[in-house]
């Protein structure tokens, strides 16, 4: 199984309640939303930065020429968790990442469809825009796919309201986790709201070492994020059309 899925069950899992009297299960320590940071990936490059988050996600051009680059790259050198993001990547070299450690893939919507019918244990994440169709979402569901990344033009800042909407309806239409990519100077308050909403994961672009600060910022705002309240369902009061209070005298010979 992916290493990354696994990750985003343990964080959507809720706290055990026990029946009658037993003690109650203590709660998972795992984050209530992954932080993965995305880098363009330079095929001449011996090593990978180190970055401290729950993966990294390696923007390349060629899918086939990061493949060998990362052959020739010592497994000390990759991180615990990292995935590749490509306009193409086929069937074979899916099954050719999932070799060499990759442990999540993540295809655009123009992306060959063979990739999905590769190694089980290599998650798929399908990349959507926040304004996709409503037929779209659900055919998602008939997918092979592990997971969605919804995807900004441009990384947000502030979420705001009609953003919050976008990403509900999605989050509400499907099963898999969702990730969203976010800029890493997005306003902390917001990140509340995220969670609730039902986002799993945070995508961002690592600039270099000036990022880590951020990153260790935002790890910092999650870990601190108060416990989730339960949703409380509105009454809603149904009226009968045509319906009348009046009263009528009874017929006997009715």
């Amino acid at each position: 199984m992916s290493k990354l899925i696994d990750k985003l069950d343990k964080a959507t899992q809720d706290e055990t309640k026990p029946l009658g009297f037993a003690a109650a299960m203590p709660k998972s320590t795992a984050a209530q939303m992954l932080t993965i940071a995305r880098t363009k990936f330079d095929v001449e490059a011996k090593t990978i930065p180190e970055i401290d988050t729950d993966a990294v996600l390696l923007l390349v051009d060629d899918a086939s020429k990061a493949i060998n680059s990362i052959k020739k790259t010592s497994k000390e050198n990759l991180p615990a968790i990292w995935g590749i993001e490509a306009a193409d990547i086929s069937k074979k070299e899916a099954d050719q990442l999932v070799n060499i450690g990759c442990d999540f893939i993540v295809l655009r919507l123009a992306s060959p469809s063979s990739a999905l019918s590769s190694d089980e244990n290599l998650a798929k994440v399908v990349q959507v825009n926040p304004s996709i169709d409503d037929s779209m979402i659900r055919a998602i569901s008939l997918l092979p796919v592990d997971a969605v990344m919804v995807q900004e033009e441009a990384p947000a800042l502030v979420i705001t309201v009609e953003s919050l909407m976008q990403y509900s309806r999605i989050t509400a239409m499907i099963q898999q986790p969702v990730l969203l990519s976010v800029s890493l100077k997005l306003e902390k308050d917001s990140l509340e709201t995220l969670r609730d909403t039902g986002i799993n994961g945070l995508v961002f672009d690592w600039s270099g070492a000036s990022s880590n600060k951020k990153i260790a910022e935002l790890k910092e705002a999650i870990q601190g994020l108060p416990e989730q309240r339960k949703k409380k369902k509105k009454r809603t009061n149904v009226t009968l059309p045509g319906t009348s209070s009046a009263s009528y005298d009874e017929d006997d010979d009715y």
